[in-house]
């Protein structure tokens, strides 16, 4: 690492002394003025790049993500990669979770999850009201 460094610093101290020769003897620098068109055009195939490389990136975010906005009744909720080739995945199947295993070529579902509760809100007034009924059975036995 360190003589990568060492490198890199030699090789940006040349470049400096020898842009620096260049600019103190003019005479060194054989290269021809470069005038408005020349500089135009550079600029305008910067731009068309620029843009090619927005499209096609565009374009493969849209194929990755499928056809359409319609309806999509498989979605992978979380990847818990375990090894080199196994690993744990929760999808949602038409509402279903589902916690499957997939290993060396070999799918399994692993367990099938309750729906997820659609606000903390309610589902924590669910556990409190549930919990508030406990405990008034409780008090009420005798």
């Amino acid at each position: 690492m360190n003589r990568s460094r060492k490198a890199i610093h030699a090789a940006l101290l040349s470049t400096v002394l020898v842009a620096n020769e260049v600019w103190a003897n003019p005479a060194l620098s054989s290269a021809p003025a470069v005038g408005a068109g020349e500089l135009a055009k550079v600029a305008g195939g910067l731009v068309l790049v620029l843009a090619l490389i927005a499209g096609l990136g565009w374009a493969a975010q849209r194929m990755r993500q499928g056809r359409g906005t319609g309806a999509r009744h498989l979605r992978i909720l979380d990847a818990l990669p375990l090894g080199t080739r196994e690993r744990l995945m929760l999808v949602e199947v038409d509402g279903e979770r589902v916690l499957i295993g997939i290993a060396g070529g070999r799918i399994e579902r692993l367990h099938a999850l309750a729906p997820k509760a659609a606000d903390f809100n309610e589902a924590l007034a669910a556990a409190s009201g549930a919990h508030a009924a406990q405990a008034l059975a409780a008090d009420a036995a005798p």
